[in-house]
């Protein structure tokens, strides 16, 4: 880990569903309370898609995320070593450094590839519900910037 902004890890099996909504739902929250300056995020997956699940891809955009150019990657040793706050989905085989000093939770939601709109909705307010809580548990160690409409 490195002095700087504390930076948090999305992982997922394939980068392509669970990581990508937390990765979208935790830089809407931090931009929207002044927060984005104090974390760096970095998801990836232990073997990552061609693309973003389908489903997943929808309800991002109907919320108004902008996906163009994000494609599923393979997460790294270093962005591991580098991260305060490791967050797992669905990624047991993940093997972590032995010399990680990351905290390191692990997230139990359903993969939502293959999923009707409507599961894929619900596993997406569940990620929402659990960035939320997530960075309501870190804001005290974080520098707030100006407030952002």
């Amino acid at each position: 880990m490195a002095e700087g902004p504390m930076q948090i890890a999305f992982v997922c099996v394939r980068n392509a569903g669970r990581s990508q909504l937390a990765l979208s739902y935790t830089q809407r929250r931090l931009q929207r309370s002044g927060l984005d300056d104090a974390v760096s995020l970095v998801t990836g997956g232990t073997y990552p898609a061609d693309e973003i699940h389908t489903g997943v891809h929808e309800v991002l955009e109907a919320e108004g995320f902008e996906l163009e150019g994000r494609t599923p990657r393979q997460i790294t040793e270093a962005e591991l070593l580098a991260s305060d706050i490791i967050v797992t989905m669905g990624c047991e085989d993940l093997e972590l450094p032995d010399d990680l000093e990351a905290d390191v939770h692990a997230w139990e939601l359903p993969d939502p590839a293959g999923e009707p709109p409507r599961h894929v909705l619900e596993i997406a307010e569940e990620v929402d519900d659990r960035v939320r809580d997530l960075l309501a548990d870190l804001e005290p160690r974080l520098e707030r910037q100006p407030e952002r409409p």
